[in-house]
C-alpha cells in the first residue's frame, strides 16, 4: 500500500494527478494507494504531490523563473517521494513524468497509451529537476488540438478548452492568443463609417493605421479621443481583467500580403525601411500604457503583448554600419522589454536548418534569408517567439523532411532567446503516421533538445507498432537515406518547404523515382502480410492494420502524385487510385490536403487538394464502393 498525500487546500490539477498516478499504480506494479489529505496520519511508503508538510522539496526550489514556469521537481529518499511544480501544471506534469520513468508507461497518441504489466515498483532515491526549454510549447496537431488530457500528459500546452482546471488549463490561461486579430479587434463595421483614419484604406481588409493616436514622438495621445492606440489599451486591458491568470495578449497584423496604407505609417516605413517599424513603434505605446495601469491596479504584474514579424512585417526596422554591424536607428524603434515578436517561418525549407546557407528565402522579401531575419530582429527585441510550420500545409501525406533538422532548429532557436514555440501541424481530424511519431518526438524535444531524435522515433514505433516495428522503421529509414541524398547531390535545389501556397513541387520521378516508391510500399505490405498471419487477436491485428494503413498511404500517394505515365498507363493509375481511396477510408483520412475544394493540375489532372470523397466523386462518379 502506498500513501498519496495531497495539499489540505489542493488545486483541480494536483487532485487529478493523485487520481492517475493511483490508477496507473494499480494497472501496472498491481499496487493499491490511498489519496489523503496532509496532517493526517500516513504509513510509509508515501508520495507527496503538490506543496504539503512532508515534501522535501523548498518553495525557492520551484519558483516559475526556476522552472520556467511548467517545470517541477521530483525528490525520493527510498521512503518518501515528493513531486512539486511552481504551480498545479508543473506538479502534474511532475506526476505524469514520475509515471514515464519508474512504471515505463508510454504515452504514445492521444488514442493509445502503452501500459506495461507487472512492475516492480519502489519509492526511488532521486533527486532532479526537469525544466522545458521553452515557456509555451505547442505542437498543433488533431490530438492536441481537441485532447487536453492528451496536452497534459505530452506536457504541451492545450490551445483551447475552458473547464480543463484538472488538466492544467488551456494557453488562454496564461496567454490569449488569437492570431491576426487586428481586424477583429477594430472592426471596419463598427468604425469604418465614423473613423476611417483607423483604416489604411478603404477596402474592408485593410489593415489598421497603427499610429493613429500617437503624438510625434510616438508616445499615446490621451487625450479622451477614441484613437487606435487607445483601442488597443482598452483590448488588452479588458483580456487582463477578465482573465485574471493571463500575463500575455496577442495583438497580431490580419492575415494581407498588404500593409497599412495610412500616410503616416507609410512614411514611418520608409524612414526605418521596414513595414513592421509602425508596428513595433504601435505596440511600444500600448505596453508602456498597459504596464503603468497594471502597475497601479494589479500589483505590477507584468504584461506582455506577442505580434507578428509575419509577411510584410518580417523584415526587422534595422540598420547595418560600416563594419556590418546590425543596429537601430534610434531607440525608439527598440521594442519594449514587454513586446514579443513572433516569427513565422513560412517559406522555410525544413529539409535544412533555419540558419543553413542553403535556407530558401523569404516569400515577401526575397534577399532576406531567414538566418539574416532573426539576427535582425535580434537586435531589435529581447523575446522571440516562433510560429512554426512542421508539415508539408497543402499535401499531407507527402513525406515530410524534417526529422534530420527539427532538433538543430530548436536548439538555435533557444540560443536566441526564443521562448514561445508553436508548431503548426495537421490539425484536421487525421493525424497520420508522421504526425502521430513526430508529436511524440518533439514534445520530448520541446522539454530536453539533447535527445536523440533516432532514439526517439524508434522507441515509439516499437510500442506503437509492435511486431511491424522493424518494417516501419525501415520505410522511415529508406526516406531518410533518399532525402539525405538529395541534400547532397541537389543542395540549395532541393525545395522542401511548409509549402501551403505549393502543390507537391518536390514530389517527382527524378526525385522519387517510382522503384524508389515501390520498394517503401512493398516494406509495409510485407508488414501488413506479417500481421495477418500472426497470433495477435482479432482487435489487435485491426487495430495494427490501421496503423499500418496510414504508413502505407505516405508512398502510395507520393507514387499517384507523379501521374498516369508513371503507373503503367491511365488505366493502371485508376486502379491503384481505387486501392489508394480505399485505404484513406481504412485509415480515417478525410482531406488529402487543408484545402477544402477540389481543384485539378491542368497539366497532369492531377487532383491535389479537397476531401477524399470529392476526390472520389471527381475520379469515379457515384460509384459506391472504392
Amino acid at each position: 500500500m502506498i500513501t498519496i498525500i495531497l495539499p489540505n487546500h489542493s488545486k483541480a490539477a494536483e487532485r487529478f494527478a493523485a487520481q492517475e498516478l493511483r490508477r496507473i499504480l494499480k494497472k501496472c506494479a498491481q499496487t493499491e494507494s490511498v489519496i489523503i489529505a496532509d496532517g493526517e496520519k500516513f504509513d510509509i511508503p508515501a508520495i507527496s504531490i503538490g506543496k504539503t508538510s512532508v515534501t522535501s522539496i523548498k518553495d525557492c526550489e520551484v519558483t516559475e523563473e526556476l522552472l520556467n514556469e511548467d517545470g517541477f521537481v521530483v525528490c525520493g529518499d527510498g521512503k518518501i517521494l515528493s513531486i512539486r511544480g511552481a504551480w498545479e501544471r508543473g506538479t502534474l506534469y511532475g506526476v505524469y513524468d514520475v509515471i514515464e520513468k519508474f512504471l515505463g508507461v508510454k504515452f504514445l497518441t492521444a488514442d493509445y497509451t502503452y501500459y506495461p504489466k507487472s512492475v516492480h515498483f519502489a519509492i526511488p532515491v532521486v533527486n532532479y529537476r526537469e525544466v522545458p526549454s521553452f515557456t509555451i510549447r505547442n505542437y498543433r496537431c488533431y490530438q492536441t488540438e481537441h485532447n487536453p488530457l492528451f496536452c497534459a500528459r505530452r506536457r504541451v500546452t492545450p490551445l483551447y478548452g475552458k473547464n480543463i482546471a484538472k488538466y492544467g488549463y488551456a494557453l488562454s490561461h496564461r496567454c490569449l492568443d488569437e492570431g491576426h486579430n487586428t481586424l477583429s479587434i477594430i472592426r471596419h463595421d463598427v468604425y469604418n463609417d465614423t473613423h476611417p483614419e483607423f483604416f489604411g484604406g478603404l477596402g474592408k481588409e485593410d489593415e489598421i493605421c497603427w499610429l493613429n493616436g500617437l503624438d510625434e514622438n510616438y508616445e499615446y495621445i490621451n487625450d479622451g479621443k477614441l484613437s487606435v492606440v487607445g483601442l488597443l489599451i482598452d483590448f488588452v486591458k479588458k483580456t487582463v481583467a477578465k482573465h485574471k491568470h493571463c500575463n500575455c495578449v496577442s495583438i497580431m497584423q490580419w492575415d494581407t500580403f498588404t500593409e497599412s496604407q495610412g500616410k503616416r505609417c507609410l512614411e514611418v516605413s520608409k524612414k526605418y525601411g521596414s513595414s513592421a517599424a509602425p508596428i513595433i513603434l504601435s505596440l511600444n505605446a500600448v505596453c508602456r500604457e498597459v504596464q503603468k495601469w497594471s502597475d497601479k491596479y494589479l500589483n505590477g504584474r507584468r504584461i506582455k503583448i506577442i505580434t507578428f514579424a509575419y509577411i510584410y512585417s518580417e523584415k526587422a526596422p534595422v540598420v547595418y554600419g560600416d563594419n556590418g554591424e546590425i543596429k537601430l536607428l534610434d531607440e525608439k524603434i527598440k521594442a519594449h522589454e514587454n513586446l514579443v515578436v513572433q516569427i513565422a517561418p513560412a517559406e522555410a525549407n525544413f529539409a535544412y536548418e533555419i540558419y543553413s546557407d542553403k535556407q530558401l528565402y523569404s516569400c515577401f522579401y526575397p534577399d532576406l534569408r531567414y538566418d539574416r531575419m532573426f539576427k535582425e530582429w535580434n537586435a531589435v527585441c529581447k523575446e522571440i517567439a516562433i510560429f512554426g510550420y512542421e508539415s508539408n500545409g497543402c499535401e499531407r501525406l507527402f513525406y515530410f523532411p524534417n526529422l534530420q533538422t527539427y532538433k538543430n532548429n530548436l536548439k538555435y532557436y533557444k540560443s536566441i532567446g526564443v521562448s514561445i514555440m508553436d508548431s503548426l501541424a495537421q490539425i484536421y481530424r487525421y493525424s497520420g503516421f508522421q504526425t502521430d511519431m513526430k508529436a511524440y518526438v518533439f514534445s520530448k524535444l520541446l522539454w530536453n533538445m539533447e535527445e536523440n531524435t533516432e532514439k526517439l522515433v524508434k522507441e515509439f514505433c516499437e510500442y506503437y507498432y509492435g511486431i511491424a516495428a522493424e518494417d516501419v522503421l525501415k520505410m522511415i529509414q529508406l526516406f531518410e537515406d533518399r532525402i539525405s541524398y538529395l541534400k547532397e547531390t541537389l543542395g540549395a535545389e532541393f525545395s522542401a518547404g511548409m509549402h501551403m501556397n505549393r502543390y507537391g513541387t518536390e514530389v517527382n520521378a527524378e526525385w522519387y523515382p517510382v522503384s524508389f516508391l515501390d520498394e517503401a510500399m512493398n516494406v509495409i505490405k510485407g508488414a501488413l502480410k506479417k500481421t495477418a498471419s500472426s497470433d495477435l487477436s482479432v482487435g489487435e491485428k485491426k487495430r495494427l492494420k490501421k496503423r499500418l494503413t496510414s504508413v502505407l498511404i505516405t508512398p502510395e500517394r507520393m507514387k499517384i502524385f507523379l501521374g498516369a505515365e508513371h503507373s503503367g498507363g491511365k488505366k493502371q493509375w485508376l486502379k491503384d487510385m481505387k486501392k489508394f481511396f480505399a485505404h484513406c477510408r481504412l485509415a480515417g483520412v478525410e482531406y488529402l490536403s487543408t484545402d477544402a475544394n477540389v481543384d485539378v493540375i491542368p497539366e497532369t489532372g492531377i487532383v491535389y487538394g479537397g476531401s477524399i470523397e470529392n476526390n472520389i466523386k471527381y475520379y469515379f462518379g457515384n460509384e459506391e464502393r472504392i
